[in-house]
């Protein structure tokens, strides 16, 4: 029995599971047999003794991107944090596919997992580049918050809620690093369980179609001030929602005056459930409670960023990224990104051709034909990854609404 081998065999008797062996990406690694996790209708990850989930592979291929085209911004070789590696998977992934990362480090206070990590960066021949921990994940991270310390990226990547890690993350990254966040738990972002929302991000969300904006807006609002309490500053480079995750990716930028551009940012969502006429509004407090276009009561959401939750260059080099890599090429992940690069152009909160077609009480329209009529209409336009029938436009509600009736089929 070879040495790898047997340290299999052992390992399988700590977690009382088979490992099977399998790869992502350019790293191979062992994870917990999953088919031995299921319901009867589909596997149930979180029920394995460590944490491996494979609808998530979407989510880290767009985080190597990510890294990779952060690091080609700093044009030198970077540090990376992961304090809840589970398998160690997304780690050892930025370590093999990004060039330029020369030290991660790797976390989970779950011994089980520190083990499959030790295993699995053995299996990628990672050991000079990797350094793996037991520890609890916040304890970990305040060992890095003294200046020269710090990484240059941190990510979170959490089984629900990011807000227990994000004050020791924001304080393990360094000026002008990357703060990279998961959020599972939608619900509360989503208007589902507003008050959890409250009590967790500090923020009223609503429920509409548009909810996945409003909830990816609360979380930037969220970290803005959670930054500006150690006088730093966000600017976001990437956010989105899929499935039944959040992510967001934004870069820390030092000093008050950073935090006090940041909070400029801020403000609420205004929202007419009347005529669905919708609005960013900045300010310490909502200025706006009666619809301009039908002088109904209007609903507020927030606070929450009001600011571009897309950065144009950031964007558009990931995409570059992505085309430079023919082993990571997919269908589905080549349509999403080239969506969210169409977005760039337009910070409108989007409609929905389903919530327009409702109120208007025609036949929906395709998404496609509406934008491509307000482009001709000399208006901003574009689809959104937030909703198959979403789109953004910078066209007044009274034009959305007429061209929806328009080409409502009859």
């Amino acid at each position: 029995m070879s040495e790898l081998e047997f340290a299999v065999v052992e390992l399988e008797k700590l977690l009382g599971v088979n490992l099977v062996k399998i790869t992502e990406g350019l790293v191979e690694l062992f994870i917990p047999d999953l088919s031995k996790f299921s319901d009867g209708r589909r596997i149930e990850p979180c029920w394995a003794p460590v944490f491996y989930n494979p609808r998530m592979v979407m989510n880290r291929d767009i985080s190597v991107l990510a890294i990779s085209y952060f690091a080609k911004l700093k044009k030198r070789n970077i540090t990376v944090c992961e304090p809840l590696s589970a398998t160690g998977v997304r780690g050892l992934r930025y370590a093999k596919e990004v060039p330029s990362v020369e030290k991660v480090v790797l976390n989970d206070i779950d011994f089980r997992a520190y083990k499959l990590i030790l295993l699995n960066t053995k299996v990628n021949n990672l050991e000079d580049k990797v350094e793996v921990h037991n520890e609890d994940a916040n304890i970990l991270l305040h060992t890095y918050t003294k200046r020269g310390e710090r990484f240059d990226v941190v990510d979170i990547d959490p089984f629900g809620s990011p807000v227990p890690f994000t004050d020791a993350a924001i304080r393990a990254v360094r000026g002008r690093g990357l703060l990279c966040l998961t959020a599972t738990d939608l619900a509360p972002l989503l208007g589902v369980y507003p008050k959890a929302c409250l009590r967790k991000y500090g923020a009223i969300p609503l429920r509409t179609d548009f909810s996945p904006e409003i909830g990816v807006r609360i979380m930037l609002g969220y970290l803005a001030r959670e930054a500006a309490k150690h006088e730093l500053g966000i600017k976001p480079l990437l956010a989105y929602i899929r499935q039944h995750y959040m992510r967001v990716f934004v870069e820390i930028l030092t000093g008050a005056s950073s935090s006090n551009k940041a909070l400029q940012e801020l403000g609420y969502l205004l929202f007419c459930r009347s005529c669905l006429w919708r609005a960013l509004e900045k300010g310490h407090v909502p200025r706006t409670l009666v619809c301009p276009n039908c002088g109904s009561k209007l609903e507020v959401a927030g606070p929450l960023w009001c600011g571009p939750i897309f950065d144009r260059d950031f964007v558009r080099g990931l995409l570059a990224d992505y085309e430079s890599r023919a082993y990571m090429r997919k269908k589905e992940l080549t349509k999403f990104l080239s969506t969210i690069v169409s977005e760039v152009e337009v910070n409108e909160v989007f409609y929905t051709t389903s919530e327009l077609a409702s109120r208007y009480r025609v036949q929906e329209p395709s998404v496609s034909d509406v934008v491509e009529k307000l482009r001709e209409l000399g208006y901003k336009a574009c689809r959104t990854h937030f909703s198959s029938k979403g789109f953004r436009t910078d066209a007044p509600l009274d034009v959305v609404s007429k061209i929806v009736r328009e080409l409502s089929p009859k």
